[in-house]
């Protein structure tokens, strides 16, 4: 897997099955695995994309997260996004101020 980091001009190549090198992919690996492919046996591949699609969605959208507080992805972007509405608003009323 080949990463461009943010600001950088140099790309860091991450070696497969590497947990040292790229955590948060082995440890979603490792869920999908234990929790969704350990679990079935596939008749074929339409039936493995439906299951493995099912897991994904549940994952993503249901299923609170201990690295996001807790919440459920879908909770944890409607709070940010809720924080950055109020932190604008914010700033505009500070904008339109003066302080002497």
């Amino acid at each position: 897997m080949k990463i461009v980091l943010p600001g950088k001009d140099q790309t860091i190549f991450i070696n497969p099955g590497s947990p040292w090198e790229n955590g948060y992919i082995e440890s979603f690996i490792d869920k999908l695995r234990d929790e969704c492919l350990n679990r079935e046996v596939f008749q074929n591949g339409k039936e493995a994309q439906t299951v493995v699609e099912a897991w994904r969605q549940e994952y993503n959208n249901y299923r609170p997260h201990s690295s996001l507080g807790y919440l459920t992805p879908t909770e944890f972007a409607r709070r940010h996004y809720e924080d950055s509405q109020v932190k604008a608003s914010l700033a505009k009323e500070r904008a339109g101020t003066v302080s002497l």
